[in-house]
């Protein structure tokens, strides 16, 4: 379902599998989301208003330029209040399972 994920590039220790640090030139600040977004389209030639998102902060709303096409991921009812104008559909949980079956859903998939 996942072609690309933008985030650090991650040193892994080939022997443990761990993490055991990152490369700072490949961190996007939050600042950054609106561009690393517009740059992930053109890259995978998709139209930016067809990028799916999926966020936990008001940052976030500079992912793609849909809002429909945001997910809002919240861990308590505060997160969810500070998170809601800006994404098309949110849910109060621990896990990823309502982002998975939103993106489904936008994808007109159903689970295997």
């Amino acid at each position: 379902m996942v072609d690309s994920i933008y985030a650090a590039q991650l040193e892994i220790d080939e022997k443990t599998g761990l993490v055991v640090g990152y490369k700072p030139n490949t961190i996007i600040l939050p600042r950054q989301k609106g561009l690393a977004s517009a740059h992930f389209a053109k890259s995978m030639t998709v139209q930016e208003k067809n990028v799916l998102a999926i966020g936990d902060s008001l940052v976030d709303s500079l992912l793609g330029s849909s809002k429909e096409n945001r997910f809002g991921i919240a861990e308590d009812e505060n997160q969810l209040k500070r998170i809601r104008n800006v994404m098309g559909e949110c849910a109060i949980t621990q896990d990823f399972s309502p982002a998975i079956s939103w993106l489904l859903n936008k994808l007109n998939k159903t689970p295997a």
